[in-house]
């Protein structure tokens, strides 16, 4: 995402309009149609984008002197929808049903009907810097200066990722 927010300063815009939280709720996920409760499900979900995704945006975002707009994460916005009917937001398979209904005529449909294109920033990147972090912090690789202890970074490396 960094790169697109490099494009979007680069045409000289400060500000940008992200999707996030449109998925949690109004059920963009498959594991909302087997949940038990998609409700609980959605409020979870809601509650850790602070904590992930969000982050990720702001600081991809900022990197590039952009101040990023969430919203589907208005207060309002997400009371509202998560009053609706699940079968609302999901119909005959299609996921954000009603979402994609209420933009319908303002949005092309080639843009409404189109499948989620999922963007793998951070996808597995947990995996590599683990891998790279405890193999330099390898006492038999490198000489570590006194001060770095190998072993405990290792450790809270193992701890965090």
């Amino acid at each position: 995402m960094a790169s697109v927010y490099a494009g979007v300063r680069a045409n000289g815009f400060k500000i940008a309009l992200s999707g996030d939280g449109s998925d949690e709720i109004f059920a963009r996920y498959g594991l909302f149609k087997t949940a038990k409760d998609p409700y609980a499900l959605s409020t979870y979900r809601l509650n850790n984008l602070f904590r992930t995704d969000l982050q990720r945006t702001d600081r991809s975002s900022m990197a590039s002197s952009i101040q990023c707009r969430f919203p589907f994460l208005d207060r309002w916005l997400i009371e509202f929808a998560m009053a609706f009917p699940f079968d609302l937001k999901v119909r005959t398979g299609v996921e954000k049903f009603v979402l994609r209904e209420a933009f319908r005529g303002d949005i092309p449909d080639y843009m409404i009907d189109r499948p989620k294109i999922r963007i793998p920033e951070g996808i597995g990147i947990h995996d590599q810097i683990f891998r790279a972090l405890t193999d330099a912090t390898r006492p038999s690789d490198i000489l570590l200066p006194d001060n770095i202890d190998g072993p405990q970074i290792r450790n809270a490396l193992a701890m965090f990722l």
